[in-house]
């Protein structure tokens, strides 16, 4: 169940989930973006309840922009600033029109037609121009997520386009160490997200939106939120230092309900505190690269290295992409519980 109410300056909604309440600030002073946000939590998380309480008619393309422009983000830009998201909207629709005439909805556009598109601009434009495109849109499709009753927002799944690649390193044993003490001490909560890092290599959002219906005969068995264009599957055995984690947490098939309502509050919100975490912990970027949550997946990677399984292998259980690679390597059962024999990379890891 899920109540809106103000308190001190921003919005905030009361979760409640197995009889536990949560409270999570939706960190707006604006009802309107406030409403947007809880629409976006409550779809998540009760999308049964949204559906029978939010039947709406499909957006006609030709209402999008005069729905958009009404909305809080569309209500608070600058002259200029509308001006371009306009330019860009009208790009758009004259490509639409002459590539998928057939598409009179908002809704029918998904993240194949999204990718058509940017694809298209890729050739012989700067990755800027590209990025822009992608940004200015995804923010129309944001704004109307729940005045549209839209499932997702297709351009966020396609990756910005970048000239330069600043990678995130790998933490060192001492650095691993030193997280691991820090966080035993001051944020006991979040040793769990970092024991998932470290044992499957999963990405941030995919730990938090974690689900047990993806959980057969302990095997984590999904797809990932930054593949989902392609649909490839991951296949990652569930290491013995993480089965414990989720053998406690909660009753639902969210592992971590509430974090999943933080996080569509606010999707920088777990990102950043992380970022806080490490500083704490004296852990900071070098000449090998920057340091985040990414990190712990560079480390789980340099870790399977050093216990000698396959590159395949690796590849197939982190779901990075390869000409040669196939679905059999997710599914290479004998190979892949080579994982689970993976030591802590330090003794407190196994405490």
């Amino acid at each position: 169940m899920i109540k809106l109410r103000p308190e001190s300056k921003n919005y905030y909604i009361r979760l409640y989930n197995g009889g536990k309440e949560k409270k999570i600030s939706l960190r707006t002073s604006s009802r309107k973006i406030a409403m947007q946000r809880a629409g976006r939590i409550k779809y998540q998380l009760y999308p049964a309840i949204l559906k029978q309480s939010m039947e709406l008619p499909e957006m006609e393309i030709a209402e999008v922009w005069d729905e958009y422009v009404d909305t809080a983000q569309g209500e608070q830009l600058q002259q200029t600033s509308k001006e371009s998201k306009l330019l860009i909207w009208k790009a758009f629709i004259k490509w639409l029109n002459r590539n998928r005439p057939s598409i009179k909805t908002i809704n029918a556009i998904d993240r194949y037609v999204a990718s058509d598109y940017l694809s298209g601009l890729a050739k012989g434009h700067a990755s800027g121009t590209h990025n822009r495109h992608k940004s200015n849109l995804s923010s129309i499709w944001q704004s109307l997520m729940v005045p549209a009753g839209l499932a997702e927002n297709p351009w966020r799944f396609i990756q910005s386009r970048s000239s330069k690649v600043d990678h995130y390193r790998a933490f060192t044993d001492d650095e691993v160490k030193r997280l691991l003490d820090y966080l035993a001490d001051k944020e006991p909560f979040w040793t769990k997200f970092t024991r998932i890092g470290l044992y499957t290599g999963l990405r941030l959002k995919d730990i938090v939106f974690l689900q047990r219906s993806k959980i057969q005969d302990d095997v984590i068995r999904t797809g990932l939120f930054k593949t989902v264009r392609t649909e490839k599957k991951v296949y990652i055995p569930i290491h013995r230092e993480i089965q414990s984690i989720l053998n406690e947490e909660g009753r639902g098939d969210y592992y971590f309900p509430d974090e999943v309502a933080v996080y569509l509050a606010d999707r920088t919100e777990h990102s950043h505190k992380f970022t806080q975490i490490l500083k704490k912990a004296r852990i900071f970027r070098c000449d090998k690269g920057k340091v985040g949550f990414h990190s712990l997946r560079a480390t789980f990677i340099t870790n399977c290295d050093r216990k000698g399984i396959s590159r395949r292998i690796i590849q197939g259980i982190v779901g990075h992409g390869s000409p040669l690679l196939t679905e059999q390597y997710s599914d290479d059962e004998e190979s892949a519980h080579e994982i689970k024999k993976l030591p802590p990379p330090v003794k407190k890891l196994s405490a």
